[in-house]
């Protein structure tokens, strides 16, 4: 009798959950029927990017001026990609904007020719003395600056007290601006900017940047050469003779940089010149000397 009435029990309530179920699943399927009726079309526009990079020129100067950062002095260094001279514009009382890369640009009051002398100052070898290198090769105005990987180029003469410098060394690219006869170039990490020469006249530059770079190159090369060209010591354990003599506490040696050194051999061959054409023992060869050698200041190369 109690097995019965749980088994009908049982049953009421399979049933009555059945037909909840049903009545849920009609209208779900009902549902999904007529969507299967319907047709959806989807159609994609795609259009070019009318989007350029922010040109670094006068027109765009004004907002790169609001976006600087105002330094008291300012250390260029190879993330450097342009030092502009704006000593002549009205809108700011700045006088140098630096460029680097991935950087907010920095302005400061001091004049262009102040923040690429502090640069040259921090280098093995002066301006003065690439300069002096350059006048050798032909390269009266506008002497690009080398020192090994790093090249700063003047947009004008250096004469001129401040101007503008470009970083060859982070240059990808140069066009032709023929509207302007201006040259634009590109840089490392999409940065662009405009510079007022021509084409030729840029390229005439960089073709002065890659001869200095060369003849640099060599000369360090040709001396470290004297080293890898030559057998190693077979003998790791035994130091020859003149290997103990550097080890020795009492050997002292004067030290001496590349650009002295290069002035004293400048000197001597000026001095063996005029030996030669004035005569060894000649009263007056000490005063052509002095006389030619006037304008060196040794300390400054």
């Amino acid at each position: 009798m109690k097995s019965e009435f749980e088994k009908n029990q049982c049953q009421e309530a399979f049933t009555s959950w059945k037909k909840v179920c049903d009545q849920i699943d009609e209208p779900l399927s009902n549902k999904i029927s007529e969507k299967t009726e319907i047709r959806y079309t989807y159609e994609m526009h795609l259009h070019p990017s009318t989007d350029q990079s922010l040109v670094i020129d006068d027109r765009n100067l004004q907002f790169f001026l609001s976006i600087s950062q105002e330094k008291q002095c300012i250390l260029v260094d190879h993330t450097t990609f342009y030092v502009k001279d704006i000593r002549d514009r009205k809108d700011t009382s700045f006088n140098t904007i630096v460029f680097n890369l991935n950087e907010p640009p920095l302005v400061t009051t001091e004049v262009s020719r102040v923040v690429m002398e502090r640069y040259f100052g921090q280098k093995q070898i002066s301006y003065e003395f690439i300069q002096y290198i350059g006048k050798s090769l032909g390269f009266h105005q506008r002497c690009p600056f080398v020192s090994g990987h790093e090249i700063f180029i003047p947009e004008k003469g250096s004469t001129n007290d401040s101007t503008n410098w470009y970083a060859a060394h982070n240059i990808l690219h140069a066009v032709a601006v023929k509207e302007t006869n201006q040259t634009m170039v590109i840089v490392r990490s999409h940065n662009e900017f405009l510079l007022n020469i021509s084409l030729k006249s840029f390229n005439d530059q960089i073709q002065r940047a890659t001869i200095l770079s060369y003849h640099q190159y060599s000369f360090i090369t040709g001396l470290t050469s004297c080293y890898r060209d030559t057998a190693a010591a077979c003998h790791d354990d035994v130091l020859n003779i003149v290997e103990v003599n550097l080890k020795r506490q009492v050997f002292v040696q004067n030290s001496y940089s590349v650009k002295k050194f290069y002035y004293y051999l400048q000197n001597y061959r000026i001095s063996e010149t005029l030996e030669k054409i004035l005569g060894e023992k000649n009263p007056y060869i000490e005063d052509a000397r002095a006389d030619i050698l006037k304008k060196w200041d040794k300390n400054k190369y």
